[in-house]
């Protein structure tokens, strides 16, 4: 009976009293992002608060919920619940115990041991599929990079995913999630097309960098810049100043990758990493060429 009582009650919790902090996962200049346990079933979810301290802050968080609402993917960072509490906004969703991409990187960097392509395919496969649903819902995501996309604790190799129980995409070991559409943008139609700069320097788009309008396109080259990262554990475009580095990304010359790369993942930075929007593939189109290359 007791037990009973204990668990109607701790069901009729709402906004921060639903939730008993552990620790703290990340700090930015925006707020902070929490591991908290759900009282009713004690389920680990990342609560992320924003410092309300202007229209501009509210408008963004809001704009974040709004959007993770209409998203539901097996890659994507699953939106739970939103509340405000002491001036402050905070969104609970999925949390991802593996860390960031950032994180796997900064590790095969310091020892100097690049992923293999299996690995790299499965990502790419994995955030094609994110993206594919993103944008067919008319979203720009804006700030695609490694720190905003996160890994469920990883699986024994070919094994299930955490998330869905099916075998991880491409037969890798990382189940990614996409996440943080703070900056995302909803468009009002399939040919309209947005002009804020937002976005990450090393993964800019040609077009942003120009002042450019730009569309679902811009997050497709930020997808190349990855695979490039992913591939050679660093970036396709650097400078020592931001000026050098957006005169290098508008010039779009960079190292080529090495020919012990297979000639699929090389083609598929070129096809992403081109100066004109219109010539780069689609999310759709990625997927479409995965599923034909598995079936050979």
């Amino acid at each position: 009976m007791a037990s009973a009582q204990g668990a109607d009650a701790a069901a009729a919790l709402t906004g921060v009293d639903a939730y008993e902090r552990q620790e703290v996962l990340g700090r930015g200049t925006m707020g902070c992002v929490f591991l908290v346990r759900r009282r009713t079933d004690g389920l680990l979810l990342a609560l992320k608060t924003v410092v309300i301290a202007s229209s501009k802050d509210r408008e963004l968080a809001l704009n974040e919920i709004h959007i993770l609402r209409a998203l539901d993917h097996p890659h994507i960072v699953r939106f739970v619940d939103s509340f405000v509490a002491d001036e402050e906004l905070c969104i609970a969703m999925d949390y991802c115990a593996g860390g960031d991409l950032t994180e796997l990187l900064n590790r095969q960097r310091a020892a100097s041991k690049r992923l293999p392509e299996v690995e790299v395919r499965s990502m790419l496969a994995q955030l094609s599929s994110a993206l594919a649903h993103v944008h067919a819902r008319r979203i720009v995501h804006r700030d695609i990079k490694s720190s905003n996309i996160f890994l469920r604790a990883a699986p024994a190799a070919g094994g299930p995913s955490a998330v869905t129980g099916m075998p991880v995409s491409g037969g890798g070991r990382h189940h990614l999630m996409l996440g943080d559409f703070g900056v995302a943008k909803a468009l009002e139609s399939t040919k309209a097309m947005a002009c804020t700069q937002c976005g990450t320097p090393y993964y800019l788009p040609p077009e942003v960098c120009n002042g450019a309008p730009y569309d679902v396109k811009a997050d497709l080259w930020s997808l190349g810049v990855l695979a490039y990262e992913l591939i050679a554990l660093r970036y396709p475009f650097t400078g020592q100043t931001l000026p050098q580095l957006i005169m290098r990304i508008i010039g779009g010359k960079y190292t080529p990758l090495p020919s012990s790369v297979s000639g699929e993942l090389r083609l598929l930075v070129t096809t992403l990493l081109q100066q004109r929007p219109q010539f780069r593939t689609s999310a759709e189109a990625l997927l479409l060429v995965r599923a034909a290359d598995e079936c050979h």
